[in-house]
């Protein structure tokens, strides 16, 4: 197996391990009850500043690769957004950043890759790795769910680097139905972990569980408590 034939197989078997454990998470707690996702109707959004190659650091890459969902993701850099149009044909794709208001935003595009975020919701540490901040064009989760006329989506991995909490405050949750939500969020910051969870739960979702991601990253996961 070639290098690139194996970091692709470590890939999809790290997101396999991932979704087992968020499936049995809720299925442990709620009394066995099942959760599926039918494959021939599931959609995801992927709402980050950067979904970058859309291989590498990608929580949706599973989905499309081996279960065949199609879905929706935003990319700031444009290295990385033209690998991922090649790297994922069967999504819809965004050039821009996911925030709280539609318009442009200032990015601070680190010297770490998978660091960047929007300026001013970055921490320190990663501030301290930047290289230069740039102006991108900037859309809300509701925009870019229009644009691609989704009226459902069965899965929503939000991360976007320290504003999550801000990107779902703005959110109209009426516009379209959502079964479950993944929102990755930074364990140094607690007050902001308990305002997303209390925001989802009175947005009608059931906190299910974390699991962790990094050192420093907890993922939340929610679902919508009328499926």
């Amino acid at each position: 197996m070639d290098g690139s034939k194996s970091s692709e197989f470590e890939i999809l078997k790290n997101e396999i391990q991932q979704l087992k454990f968020q499936l049995h998470t809720y299925q442990e707690k709620n009394n066995e009850q099942k959760v599926t996702i039918s494959p021939d109707k599931a959609v995801f959004l992927q709402g980050r500043p950067g979904a970058r190659n859309g291989i590498a650091q990608s929580n949706t890459y599973f989905y499309e690769k081996a279960l065949g969902w199609k879905g929706l993701m935003a990319e700031v850099m444009e290295d990385e957004y033209k690998e991922l149009v090649k790297n994922r044909p069967g999504s819809l794709t965004v050039n821009g950043a996911i925030c709280a208001k539609t318009g442009t935003i200032e990015f601070a595009v680190s010297q770490i890759g998978g660091w960047h975020g929007i300026a001013g919701q970055i921490t320190e540490e990663r501030k301290n790795k930047n290289a230069k901040i740039i102006t991108v064009p900037c859309y809300t989760l509701n925009h870019v769910i229009e644009k691609a006329g989704f009226l459902r989506v069965d899965w929503m991995s939000v991360d976007t680097e320290g504003s999550e909490l801000e990107v779902l405050t703005a959110f109209d949750f009426s516009k379209v139905v959502i079964d479950f939500i993944q929102v990755e969020c930074l364990t140094m910051e607690p007050e902001k972990m308990n305002g997303i969870i209390s925001l989802m739960e009175s947005s009608g979702y059931e906190y299910i569980n974390s699991f962790v991601v990094a050192d420093d990253t907890r993922d939340l996961m929610f679902r919508r408590s009328q499926i």
